[in-house]
């Protein structure tokens, strides 16, 4: 739900009819994806995975304590976005459809750049309200284009190897070490939230400026380079150590906060609940599945499940600079117009 919400504060960038979104916005928007890694869905899966992944590679108590400290730590971030959505304003959308319309127009004064772009958002919004909303039918039919986007999308950003750096890295890397230097390897989870929090903190002033589309291609373009290089000389633990870093801080940069600022953007008002519902489960199944499944992987590819991560992100790059369309400097009701368009 938290990430509808932020979806509906999207603004449109255009000539004569805004400005930038606020970046406090980028902000708790940051923090939320941080949080759900961190402490959601994240710890769910570390809690499930830690007995069998102690038992199958000897993790000793203190590294079981360090995994386990992790979830822990993830609850600062939660808290502060928690913190964000309790000060921040009600979704102009919610309110239309409860006919608080004279509460929707003020949040959007306060949201938009001009009284003149909020009373036209007011109406669209009026505009699109109107019309019944989506069902699975008319989701998989009218809106299938945007549908099969971002769950492509979705695919790319479980698969192409972030929840291994997040979930096993102390794992990864006395694998990668034929078993030594552990203590890198728990130094290397450590630093993997410092990466994603510096990494989000400096993209926000570039998601309106740049656009989704281009930190979504650039973010994956930069996690293969140190997937290569990890699947190449897994032996050399500072090295190892610093390609999960750049890996992480370039998944921080784009993939990690712009994908669930993009899903609620792109789905069309009538159908948002219903999609977002669709992703989200469709993302935690994934999740499951990647963290399931990674360990055997693992030990059947050795390092070279680091060269499939690399392909697999060059792979999301090219697909999403062909086939993803921008949304940035388009507002909602503009984007479900194009979906009925075709």
């Amino acid at each position: 739900m938290a990430r509808i919400r932020l979806g509906e504060g999207a603004v449109a960038r255009e000539a004569g009819r805004g400005g930038a979104m606020p970046r406090r916005v980028h902000l708790v928007a940051a923090l939320g994806a941080l949080s759900g890694m961190l402490y959601g869905y994240d710890s769910g899966a570390i809690s499930g995975a830690l007995d069998p992944l102690a038992a199958r590679f000897g993790l000793s108590s203190t590294e079981q304590g360090l995994v386990t400290s992790l979830i822990l730590l993830g609850a600062l971030p939660a808290l502060v976005f928690l913190a964000g959505m309790v000060v921040s304003p009600a979704g102009p959308r919610w309110l239309m459809t409860r006919g608080r319309e004279t509460e929707a127009r003020r949040v959007l004064r306060r949201l938009r750049p001009s009284g003149d772009a909020a009373d036209a958002e007011v109406a669209e919004i009026r505009a699109s309200l109107a019309e019944q909303r989506a069902g699975p039918r008319e989701l998989l039919t009218t809106y299938r284009p945007a549908l099969r986007i971002i769950l492509t999308l979705t695919f790319f950003q479980v698969f192409t190897g972030i929840n291994a750096v997040v979930y096993y890295a102390p794992v990864i890397f006395r694998h990668a070490a034929g078993g030594g230097e552990a203590e890198a390897g728990t130094l290397a989870n450590y630093g993997v939230g410092a990466a994603l929090v510096l990494s989000t903190a400096l993209a926000l002033p570039f998601i309106e400026r740049v656009g989704r589309v281009r930190l979504l291609t650039l973010s994956l373009a930069a996690q293969a380079p140190p997937m290569v290089v990890l699947a190449l000389f897994p032996s050399a633990t500072m090295l190892a150590v610093a390609c999960v870093f750049l890996y992480t801080f370039a998944f921080g940069f784009g993939l990690g906060p712009v994908f669930w600022l993009y899903c609620p953007e792109a789905l069309p008002l009538r159908a948002r609940a219903l999609g977002m519902g669709v992703v989200t489960f469709t993302q935690y199944l994934a999740n499951f599945l990647f963290s399931l499944t990674f360990p055997d992987t693992l030990d059947a590819l050795g390092n070279s499940v680091f060269l499939l991560f690399a392909a697999l992100s060059a792979t999301g790059a090219w697909y999403v600079a062909k086939s993803v369309p921008e949304t940035a400097g388009r507002s909602l009701e503009e984007i479900e117009g194009g979906w009925r368009r075709g």
